[in-house]
């Protein structure tokens, strides 16, 4: 499966294999979907998921980070301040 990679947010790793959106929002619905074809295809009601991602640079807390609304609506703004590494699916 894609990533969601960007290299603004690391110093020394390229992504291949990444995906494209026309925000950080739909970006997280590409791994909502990801993640119900596979339980779809697998036949799994659940499934356990690790994170195993590259460290990314450091970022301070932002006002966007405090609560699911406006954390939602950075992802629609792709506001510097969500990382990759927080961009999951915030529902399933």
């Amino acid at each position: 499966m894609k990533a969601v990679f960007d290299q603004n947010y690391v110093k020394r790793l390229s992504g291949t294999n990444v995906k494209r959106g026309k925000n950080k929002l739909d970006l997280a619905n590409q791994l909502i979907a990801d993640i119900a074809e596979f339980q779809a295809k697998e036949k799994v009601r659940a499934a356990v998921m690790i994170w195993a991602a590259s460290t990314e640079i450091f970022m301070k807390p932002h006002a966007v980070h405090r609560n699911l609304k406006s954390f939602e609506q950075a992802m629609r703004d792709n506001h510097r301040a969500i990382a990759p590494s927080m961009i999951t699916p915030t529902r399933l």
